[in-house]
Order: structure tokens, then C-alpha cells, then sequence
């Protein structure tokens, strides 16, 4: 998520990253809740998923919708990601 932000005027504020174990895959997941840009803060909601062995290959989920989520969409998306399965 940091790649994505580098040198403009808006940045993704990352609340939170974990490593992740799926199917047959490990990786890292981050969670980003809002964009800052022009002193303006707007609310959103993306995970940005990478596996571990293929680091430039990302898959990145935005809610159409941004609010906060809550704790059983949490956990929806959590088991979502951990189902993913890696064919590389």
C-alpha cells in the first residue's frame, strides 16, 4: 500500500497489517480506513492482500460503500482472504 502512495498529495492511512496463512499461501494483508489529501479527510475501506512469495502481485479489495466495519464484516473479509487459494 506504501508503493501506491508515493509522491502525490493524497496518502491511504494503514490502520493495520497481518500475515496471513490461506489455503495453500502466506502473505501479508493491510487494512486501510481513510484517504488524507488537501487537509481533507475522506473515510474508506480497502484490504490490500499480497502473498509472501510473489510480492510485486497484490490483490486489493475496496468497499463500494466505505464506513467503518464492523466487527462481523471484519471477520467476513478475514475468512474471505484466508480462502483465497494461490495457483502460482
Amino acid at each position: 500500500m506504501a508503493q501506491e502512495d508515493t509522491g502525490g498529495r493524497y496518502f491511504k492511512h494503514v490502520k493495520w497489517q497481518k500475515d496471513v496463512a490461506g489455503l495453500n499461501w502466506k502473505g501479508r494483508v493491510a487494512y486501510a480506513d481513510y484517504i488524507l489529501g488537501d487537509g481533507i479527510i475522506s473515510f474508506s475501506s480497502s484490504y490490500l492482500i499480497c502473498p509472501a512469495v510473489k510480492e510485486n502481485f497484490c490483490v486489493k479489495i475496496d468497499i463500494k460503500h466505505p464506513t467503518k466495519p464492523t466487527s462481523l464484516e471484519q471477520l467476513f473479509f478475514w475468512n474471505l482472504i484466508q480462502e483465497f487459494k494461490y495457483l502460482g
